[in-house]
Protein backbone atom coordinates (compact mmCIF):
# COMPACT_ATOMS: atom_id res chain seq x y z
CA UNK A 1 0.00 0.00 0.00
CA UNK A 2 1.27 3.42 -0.85
CA UNK A 3 2.22 5.89 2.03
CA UNK A 4 1.50 8.76 0.59
CA UNK A 5 5.13 10.19 -0.16
CA UNK A 6 6.18 10.53 -3.41
CA UNK A 7 8.81 8.01 -5.19
CA UNK A 8 11.75 8.25 -6.83
CA UNK A 9 11.58 4.83 -8.94
CA UNK A 10 8.52 3.19 -10.75
CA UNK A 11 7.17 0.60 -9.24
CA UNK A 12 6.62 -2.44 -11.38
CA UNK A 13 4.66 -3.03 -14.09
CA UNK A 14 5.14 0.74 -15.10
CA UNK A 15 8.70 -0.17 -15.72
CA UNK A 16 9.60 -1.06 -19.17
CA UNK A 17 13.52 -2.06 -20.05
CA UNK A 18 12.32 -3.15 -23.55
CA UNK A 19 10.07 -1.71 -26.70
CA UNK A 20 8.13 1.38 -26.71
CA UNK A 21 7.37 2.38 -23.29
CA UNK A 22 3.53 2.61 -22.33
CA UNK A 23 1.25 5.03 -20.14
CA UNK A 24 -1.72 2.87 -18.67
CA UNK A 25 -4.33 5.73 -17.70
CA UNK A 26 -7.34 4.55 -15.66
CA UNK A 27 -10.30 6.54 -16.10
CA UNK A 28 -13.86 7.28 -17.67
CA UNK A 29 -15.03 8.35 -21.37
CA UNK A 30 -15.59 11.95 -20.34
CA UNK A 31 -11.65 12.87 -20.62
CA UNK A 32 -10.17 10.01 -22.14
CA UNK A 33 -10.94 10.77 -25.57
CA UNK A 34 -9.32 8.90 -28.83
CA UNK A 35 -8.26 12.61 -29.82
CA UNK A 36 -6.03 13.21 -26.53
CA UNK A 37 -4.54 9.91 -27.06
CA UNK A 38 -3.46 9.91 -30.37
CA UNK A 39 -1.77 13.78 -29.97
CA UNK A 40 -0.24 12.33 -26.27
CA UNK A 41 1.55 9.52 -27.80
CA UNK A 42 2.52 12.01 -31.16
CA UNK A 43 3.89 14.28 -28.42
CA UNK A 44 5.58 11.97 -25.82
CA UNK A 45 6.90 9.49 -28.48
CA UNK A 46 5.25 6.61 -25.87
CA UNK A 47 2.40 4.28 -26.30
CA UNK A 48 -1.07 5.91 -24.27
CA UNK A 49 -3.30 2.69 -23.19
CA UNK A 50 -6.53 4.65 -21.96
CA UNK A 51 -8.71 2.09 -19.45
CA UNK A 52 -12.21 3.64 -19.72
CA UNK A 53 -14.64 2.65 -17.14
CA UNK A 54 -17.72 4.09 -15.37
CA UNK A 55 -17.20 6.50 -12.38
CA UNK A 56 -17.62 3.88 -9.62
CA UNK A 57 -15.83 1.03 -11.23
CA UNK A 58 -12.83 3.20 -11.85
CA UNK A 59 -12.24 4.23 -8.50
CA UNK A 60 -13.16 0.85 -7.28
CA UNK A 61 -10.27 -0.64 -9.50
CA UNK A 62 -7.90 2.64 -8.40
CA UNK A 63 -8.76 1.99 -4.51
CA UNK A 64 -7.80 -2.32 -5.06
CA UNK A 65 -5.55 -1.95 -7.92
CA UNK A 66 -3.11 0.39 -7.27
CA UNK A 67 -0.56 -1.23 -9.41
CA UNK A 68 -2.83 -1.74 -12.62
CA UNK A 69 -2.48 1.96 -13.80
CA UNK A 70 0.00 4.89 -14.04
CA UNK A 71 -2.15 7.59 -13.86
CA UNK A 72 -5.57 8.08 -12.76
CA UNK A 73 -8.22 10.62 -14.76
CA UNK A 74 -10.94 10.78 -12.34
CA UNK A 75 -13.20 13.32 -10.69
CA UNK A 76 -12.39 15.18 -7.48
CA UNK A 77 -15.39 13.74 -5.68
CA UNK A 78 -14.03 10.47 -6.29
CA UNK A 79 -10.77 11.28 -4.55
CA UNK A 80 -11.65 10.63 -0.69
CA UNK A 81 -11.60 7.03 -1.42
CA UNK A 82 -8.51 6.03 -3.39
CA UNK A 83 -6.78 8.79 -1.03
CA UNK A 84 -7.92 6.92 2.09
CA UNK A 85 -6.65 3.54 0.66
CA UNK A 86 -3.50 5.41 -0.18
CA UNK A 87 -3.97 4.16 -3.98
CA UNK A 88 -2.00 7.44 -4.92
CA UNK A 89 0.69 9.09 -4.17
CA UNK A 90 0.85 13.38 -4.10
CA UNK A 91 2.71 14.91 -6.98
CA UNK A 92 5.68 17.11 -5.92
CA UNK A 93 4.65 20.73 -7.45
CA UNK A 94 8.45 21.32 -8.34
CA UNK A 95 8.10 18.66 -11.06
CA UNK A 96 4.37 20.73 -12.82
CA UNK A 97 7.03 23.46 -14.95
CA UNK A 98 3.95 25.46 -15.81
CA UNK A 99 2.06 25.18 -12.28
CA UNK A 100 2.53 29.25 -11.97
CA UNK A 101 0.06 29.34 -15.26
CA UNK A 102 -2.63 26.41 -13.86
CA UNK A 103 -5.81 28.43 -13.25
CA UNK A 104 -7.01 30.54 -9.92
CA UNK A 105 -10.00 28.56 -10.16
CA UNK A 106 -7.53 25.79 -9.65
CA UNK A 107 -5.49 26.83 -7.61
CA UNK A 108 -7.27 28.82 -5.03
CA UNK A 109 -10.87 28.05 -5.75
CA UNK A 110 -11.51 31.67 -6.88
CA UNK A 111 -11.35 33.02 -10.40
CA UNK A 112 -9.83 36.01 -9.54
CA UNK A 113 -8.50 37.64 -5.84
CA UNK A 114 -12.17 39.55 -5.39
CA UNK A 115 -14.51 36.43 -6.33
CA UNK A 116 -16.21 34.71 -3.78
CA UNK A 117 -15.47 31.14 -2.89
CA UNK A 118 -17.38 28.54 -5.24
CA UNK A 119 -20.29 26.12 -4.10
CA UNK A 120 -20.50 22.50 -4.31
CA UNK A 121 -17.36 20.11 -4.60
CA UNK A 122 -15.01 22.40 -4.95
CA UNK A 123 -11.64 20.76 -6.29
CA UNK A 124 -8.91 22.92 -4.02
CA UNK A 125 -10.86 21.93 -1.06
CA UNK A 126 -9.17 18.14 -1.71
CA UNK A 127 -5.93 19.88 -3.70
CA UNK A 128 -3.51 20.21 -1.40
CA UNK A 129 -1.25 17.46 0.70
CA UNK A 130 -1.44 18.79 4.49
CA UNK A 131 1.06 17.65 6.93
CA UNK A 132 -0.76 15.07 8.60
CA UNK A 133 -1.45 13.57 4.95
CA UNK A 134 -4.96 14.73 4.90
CA UNK A 135 -5.99 16.96 1.79
CA UNK A 136 -7.10 20.25 2.13
CA UNK A 137 -7.28 23.75 0.57
CA UNK A 138 -3.87 25.36 2.87
CA UNK A 139 -1.32 25.72 -0.17
CA UNK A 140 1.55 23.05 0.43
CA UNK A 141 4.24 21.87 -1.73
CA UNK A 142 2.50 18.77 -3.02
CA UNK A 143 -1.17 17.93 -4.12
CA UNK A 144 -3.34 14.99 -4.57
CA UNK A 145 -4.00 15.52 -8.41
CA UNK A 146 -4.09 18.52 -11.06
CA UNK A 147 -7.89 19.38 -11.77
CA UNK A 148 -7.49 19.40 -15.79
CA UNK A 149 -11.44 19.52 -16.41
CA UNK A 150 -14.33 22.02 -14.38
CA UNK A 151 -17.44 20.47 -15.41
CA UNK A 152 -20.88 22.50 -15.69
CA UNK A 153 -23.88 20.24 -15.75
CA UNK A 154 -26.46 21.88 -13.95
CA UNK A 155 -26.98 25.39 -13.04
CA UNK A 156 -28.79 27.46 -10.49
CA UNK A 157 -30.26 30.59 -10.38
CA UNK A 158 -31.00 33.52 -8.22
CA UNK A 159 -34.77 34.47 -7.83
CA UNK A 160 -34.34 38.07 -7.52
CA UNK A 161 -32.14 38.23 -10.25
CA UNK A 162 -34.90 36.64 -12.51
CA UNK A 163 -37.72 38.88 -11.50
CA UNK A 164 -39.40 36.05 -9.36
CA UNK A 165 -39.89 34.13 -12.93
CA UNK A 166 -38.81 30.98 -11.91
CA UNK A 167 -40.37 29.07 -13.90
CA UNK A 168 -38.63 30.39 -17.46
CA UNK A 169 -35.86 29.75 -15.80
CA UNK A 170 -36.25 26.02 -15.08
CA UNK A 171 -34.36 25.01 -18.47
CA UNK A 172 -30.57 25.49 -20.16
CA UNK A 173 -32.90 27.31 -22.45
CA UNK A 174 -33.40 30.38 -20.01
CA UNK A 175 -29.72 30.66 -20.72
CA UNK A 176 -30.95 32.20 -24.35
CA UNK A 177 -34.31 33.78 -22.85
CA UNK A 178 -34.37 37.62 -23.74
CA UNK A 179 -35.99 38.39 -20.78
CA UNK A 180 -33.00 37.52 -19.07
CA UNK A 181 -30.47 39.12 -20.76
CA UNK A 182 -27.62 40.23 -19.29
CA UNK A 183 -28.33 38.65 -16.00
CA UNK A 184 -27.41 34.73 -17.57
Amino acid sequence: MNDHRPTRTLASPAVRTEGRPILRVLGTEITALDEIQRQAEADLGIEVSFERLDFLSAQRKAATEPHAFDVYDQCFHNLDIVWFWRAIQPIELHRIELWDEVTDLTRTGRIGPNASFGHGDAPVTKLYVQPSHSLGAAPTHLISMLPTVHNLDSFAYRPDAVGGDGERASSWGALLDERFHGRA
